[in-house]
């Protein structure tokens, strides 16, 4: 599989290739963990695609319910925020129109 990098056949090959560059022409850690995931990933299933996607897919949909289980407080922190924003804009909305027709502000503020 190409990643859209050029990378060396083994995890050694590809240490030691980046072992002789100087140390600010390296690959970051990030950079470095695809690298290396990838040639695992590449060793694995060497011109297998059909195989790799069979198994990615099937370890994603066995993921998927912890996926969402962990994502759910996230999910409804954001919807949260966001109805108390737009009630906080709704709420001005009323206020600057009653200001503008001239009368008090009945409405309590949050």
């Amino acid at each position: 599989m190409d990643f859209g990098m050029e990378l060396p056949s083994t995890e050694a090959a590809y240490d030691s290739a980046q072992a002789a560059l100087p140390a600010a022409k390296r690959d970051g850690r990030i950079k470095h963990f695809i690298a290396k995931k990838s040639i695992r990933i590449n060793n694995k299933y060497d011109n297998r695609s059909s195989e790799f996607k069979e198994d990615f897919t099937e370890k994603f949909l066995h993921s998927l319910p912890k996926l969402m289980f962990v994502s759910l407080p996230f999910v409804a922190l954001f919807l949260s925020l966001l109805y108390s924003f737009l009630l906080m804009l709704v709420q001005r909305s009323q206020n600057l129109l009653l200001i503008a027709a001239g009368l008090q502000n009945p409405l309590p503020t949050m």
